[in-house]
């Protein structure tokens, strides 16, 4: 069986969030504590060097490091990680319990791309003996389609393969299609995986609605996100011993307009997307008290 990561080296998977904290983690143990502050902001300015426009480690690391100084900072730091494992805790939680509401028993599920949040959904939704189907397309160069088929492959649910040829085939023998989010822009703009946009049209125009998972620190609150949309495969993920007249541009990511897409399935509940940047603002301002 294929284990390979189904996120993208750009995405944040839990487990890759889980190993940053635990790196900072590292940075207070061994640092003696009149250098514990600097080695820290050294560590993190080293790992957004290398993540610059991801919007969910631009969040997380504000809260970590809120509020923090040369005199507090071990304490601090640590009451910090503390508060944002929980919120991260809650907020999947949360956005596995509203995901599996829209899901109705014997419906079919568009699934393009994958999440843990989705992949928690859907078993949930097994768990309420919510049989359904999911519709899968093959899309290269990460064959998405065989990895989350191998993903659900000892779950007792039908799923049907199509080529990414076939996408229009594979969204209108749907309920509903079910998308995580690489980021929301703060105008409501949804940026995931190419071939996104071409989903949502297709999706829009037969009448399937669009729901994207998306807990609220990947929201990016300026513009350094639209970064992400120029970011091209690596020529060797797509063919190695290219011709020499021949130009490989396949972006990675594509921006989906608010109004393409049903709604928001967050941890603070379930909005269409003005709706949910609203609910973000708030529940942003709400959490620099609480870390406060």
């Amino acid at each position: 069986m294929d284990n390979t990561p189904l996120n993208t080296v750009h995405d944040l998977s839990e487990f890759k969030i889980k190993s940053i904290l635990k790196t900072l983690h590292d940075v207070v143990i061994a640092s003696p504590p009149q250098k514990i502050f600097f080695n820290l902001n050294e560590t993190r300015n080293a790992l957004m060097e290398n993540n610059v426009s991801n919007a969910y480690l631009k969040n997380i690391m504000e809260f970590l490091f809120l509020n923090l100084d040369e005199k507090n900072a071990a304490t601090k730091f640590k009451a910090n990680r503390k508060n944002i494992e929980a919120i991260l805790k809650h907020a999947k939680d949360e956005i596995i319990t509203n995901g599996t509401k829209k899901i109705k028993r014997y419906s079919s599920l568009f699934v393009p791309f994958f999440s843990e949040e989705i992949f928690s959904i859907l078993n949930n939704a097994l768990l309420n003996n919510k049989k359904v189907t999911l519709n899968i397309i093959e899309h290269k160069p990460f064959n998405t389609g065989k990895r989350i088929a191998n993903k659900f492959c000892d779950k007792k649910i039908d799923m049907n393969f199509f080529l990414d040829s076939n996408l229009l085939q594979a969204i209108i023998q749907s309920d509903l299609c079910l998308i995580p989010a690489e980021t929301i822009t703060n105008k409501g703009e949804i940026i995931s995986f190419n071939p996104i946009k071409s989903i949502s049209i297709i999706a829009k125009e037969n009448l399937v609605p669009m729901y994207v998972c998306c807990n609220t620190l990947r929201v990016a609150f300026d513009d350094y996100v639209k970064e992400l949309l120029h970011l091209n495969f690596n020529q060797e993920d797509i063919w190695v011993h290219t011709h020499t007249n021949v130009n490989l541009n396949n972006f990675i990511y594509e921006a989906v307009p608010a109004k393409n897409v049903q709604a928001i399935i967050s941890e603070g509940g379930i909005f269409p997307p003005n709706h949910f940047i609203e609910e973000v603002k708030n529940n942003h301002n709400k959490l620099i008290n609480y870390f406060s």
